[in-house]
């Protein structure tokens, strides 16, 4: 399946894959399932892996949780676009959290679109961001991780433990996981891990997406100390 979905992304040039999960670990071993894994490791598109246990209707706010250097990946318009429609589609607000450098890039970026969109900022340096943030995240919250394929600008030690995280801290909870587009130095085989991956019928809307046009970034040089608001 997951060979199928990556040659129709390539003919069809698609440039969003949408899958939905059920939220269980059957192989704590390993990561992902065969499906995700072979699709991340095959393709360079955005991949969003979606778990909805109460209306998305519901939602109040929008929790981001973004690893360091995201804003240095080639898919980092796309995904601040992505949050954006979600957010106006929910009439919620969105609130990141991850390091000061990252969401100072993230303040100016939409800053630059005048988004409409309430946002709020937390700096955090948290080596486990989804369990330190698993109690602020309500059933009413949209919990967003954005993650990374390996070995590339963005992938935080973090991420090894992220299906079990939410497994164990996020249950009841609604969640979205956003693999950017990405180009990397050279993507690790897969390993899997997590069962339970098929096509969700929210691939149905993934046309309305569009990006939006950011100027281009330039690979980091240095790191800054200071969140700019």
């Amino acid at each position: 399946m997951a060979n199928g979905i990556s040659r129709a992304a390539k003919e069809l040039m698609i440039n969003k894959i949408v899958l939905g999960w059920n939220g269980k670990i059957t192989t704590t071993n390993f990561f992902f399932g065969s499906i995700i894994e072979k699709l991340i490791a095959s393709t360079e598109q955005m991949v969003l892996v979606v778990k909805f246990s109460v209306p998305i209707n519901t939602t109040k706010r929008i929790v981001v949780v973004i690893p360091e250097n995201t804003d240095y990946e080639a898919g980092y318009i796309s995904m601040l676009n992505v949050l954006k429609i979600i957010a106006a589609r929910t009439s919620s607000s969105l609130f990141f959290t991850g390091s000061s450098t990252s969401l100072s890039s993230i303040h100016k970026t939409l800053a630059l679109n005048d988004s409409n969109v309430k946002t709020e900022y937390e700096v955090s340096d948290s080596s486990h961001p989804l369990v330190d943030n698993a109690q602020k995240v309500n059933t009413q919250d949209l919990l967003i991780v954005i993650s990374a394929r390996r070995r590339t600008l963005s992938y935080a030690h973090y991420l090894e433990h992220m299906p079990r995280d939410l497994e164990r801290h996020y249950e009841n909870k609604n969640f979205i996981i956003i693999y950017p587009e990405q180009k990397a130095t050279e993507i690790q085989a897969f390993s899997p891990s997590l069962d339970g991956f098929e096509v969700s019928s929210i691939q149905e809307g993934i046309g309305r997406f569009t990006n939006l046009s950011y100027p281009k970034r330039n690979a980091p040089k240095s790191r800054h100390n200071s969140l700019t608001e």
